[in-house]
């Protein structure tokens, strides 16, 4: 989302753990607030340019603030990062980010900050595969995305992103106790990923078990398998060639004969997008020394849109809207096997929408208040939280597997909503002005992810049965140093996360059909120990250490 924008987003006010924050509630996993005031940068220009060998190989970027008079601030970053090809054969990287902020100030009391930025980003993906392809390859950066076409790497997985935010903030310093902050926010993701689709034809991924050694009955094609792949392209890597000549084949096929088959390959780009607007504020009054108050709301609405369109034809001529897993196990039913009744047997062109076409429908508002309290060399705090979550399926595509009353696929499903509370409570002893101890716990209920809670929703509107809250236990206890040549911290963890769901697709090759895989009812503890230290060394050179042992 952010793009690179190091120098614009390098402000920020990081809480570790459930630890107290002027901003918001908190968070099992801390929460970090990014400030963006044109004011608060360092005046001036500053240009870097880095080389790497990872993702992108180029970086490029530049940042400028300036006081414009009047009580009036700018700040504008550009950057972009670029890679033909990262260190994983067949991927590149070519990004690009655009950030903006301007801030008002009046009378030394109030603020008034818009803040603009965008990362367009396109980057081939890379695969995870089993040891067996990685030891054929004979290198752990191995990647079957890609193969030859032309004489040129092409990559069957490409990200396209961007994310072009615009956030309105206002700060308003009503005495040296008291502040209000507010912020209106408008974010709008557009994420798309390709990938390879087939119909009656052959898996095209070049590690598909079933054309490993391991899966062959003989020592003979074993041998032969193995070295096709040291060397071979057209077998180790995606075969554009292949693909191409069988829809060819099929074309003239098509031409003589008067049928409208599908192609038997094409490239599909799958988009998730995000449309979202965020409100947030937070009051915080230091009425005493020993005492603060923080009370804060946050209201969030998104739709989540999830559909899929044809970005390569791969010189075939059509693509025919059906389920080919529906058409082999109901050939005799023209209806189940539709991917939209209200629209049989369409002909899909490049840039068509087809498969499914849903958006999910989420609101969620928040309310919380928190005290803390300092007394002698002991801090504490206690905090409480409400949550209230709705979510609903709005289907565009009638699916002929989904027809039923009540979970069918078109139109909008039914409104499910969640009330969930939420306490934690901490504290921290100063055993001297070096040493410290703290410990904090939570317990809270949380609204299923929309993402969990539907069994299959590109085809229906249907929940997970005895979908529930979640329910989070979370105690975590810290030691924390602090000397003139070196500062450390030592912390142990547990989280119990009780009722949870999770979800899994896959393709089963003894039911030869792809199979929704919802577990329910799930209950998980994570537990560990984490451990820091940084020590200064002459020279102005600093030694940091880091490590962690647990068990999930």
């Amino acid at each position: 989302m952010l793009g690179g924008l190091n120098d614009a987003m390098r402000n920020k006010d990081v809480n570790r753990g459930l630890s107290p924050t002027a901003y918001s509630y908190g968070n099992i996993a801390g929460v970090t607030n990014i400030d963006t005031r044109a004011s608060q940068y360092a005046l001036g220009t500053r240009t870097s340019v880095a080389f790497s060998n990872r993702s992108y190989t180029l970086r490029a970027q530049a940042f400028h603030a300036r006081d414009l008079g009047n009580d009036l601030y700018l700040a504008v970053s550009g950057v972009a990062r670029w890679a033909d090809e990262g260190i994983i054969e067949g991927s590149f990287y070519n990004s690009a980010g655009l950030f903006t902020a301007l801030e008002k100030k009046f009378a030394d009391k109030h603020s008034l900050s818009l803040t603009l930025f965008a990362a367009p980003t396109q980057r081939g993906q890379q695969a995870a595969s089993l040891q067996e392809v990685y030891d054929l390859a004979g290198s752990i950066y191995y990647n079957s995305y890609w193969g030859y076409q032309d004489g040129q790497k092409r990559n069957s997985r490409v990200v396209k992103t961007i994310e072009p935010t615009a956030i309105v903030s206002y700060e308003w310093k009503i005495d040296p106790q008291q502040v209000l902050r507010a912020g209106l926010g408008y974010h709008y993701n557009f994420y798309s990923n390709s990938a390879l689709n087939f119909y009656n034809a052959p898996d095209p991924r070049p590690d598909y078990y079933r054309y490993l050694p391991s899966f062959q009955t003989t020592q003979e094609d074993k041998d032969l398998i193995t070295s096709l792949w040291k060397t071979n392209p057209s077998v180790s890597q995606i075969n554009w060639d292949e693909l191409y000549r069988a829809n060819y084949a099929l074309n003239t096929y098509d031409e003589e004969m008067g049928t409208e088959s599908s192609a038997k390959y094409a490239l599909e780009r799958r988009h998730n997008d995000l449309e979202e607007l965020t409100f947030n504020a937070a009051y915080v009054n230091q009425f005493t020394k020993a005492l603060k108050l923080t009370v804060g709301i946050e209201a969030k609405n998104n739709v989540g849109k999830h559909y899929k369109t044809m970005e390569d034809l791969l010189g075939g001529k059509r693509w025919i809207d059906t389920d080919q897993f529906a058409e082999r196990d109901f050939a005799d039913n023209p209806d189940i096997i539709q991917n939209d009744l209200r629209d049989p047997n369409r002909v899909i062109g490049v840039g068509d929408i087809f498969g499914y076409h849903y958006n999910m429908h989420v609101f969620n508002a928040k309310a919380f208040i928190a005290n803390d309290w300092t007394i002698s060399s002991l801090d504490f705090y206690y905090a409480g939280q409400l949550s209230y979550t709705q979510f609903f399926r709005e289907g565009f595509m009638e699916n002929g597997r989904a027809t039923d009353q009540g979970i069918g696929s078109y139109g909008v499903g039914d409104l499910w909503f969640f009330t969930d509370p939420s306490v934690k409570a901490g504290m921290t002893y100063h055993i001297d002005g070096r040493n410290r101890i703290s410990y904090n716990m939570l317990g809270e209920y949380r609204a299923p992810l929309v993402n969990n809670a539907y069994v299959s929703p590109r085809i229906k509107d249907e929940l997970i049965p005895y979908l529930t809250q979640e329910k989070v236990l979370s105690y975590d206890l810290a030691y924390e140093f602090v000397y003139p040549t070196f500062r450390g911290r030592v912390s142990a963890f547990q989280t119990h996360v009780y009722d949870a769901v999770e979800n899994m697709g896959y393709y089963d090759d003894e039911y030869r059909t792809f199979v929704n895989h919802s577990l329910y009812d799930v209950n998980k503890v994570y537990r560990g120990v984490e451990a820091g230290v940084s020590i200064q060394l002459p020279y102005s050179l600093t030694l940091s250490l880091a490590g962690t042992l647990a068990d999930y």
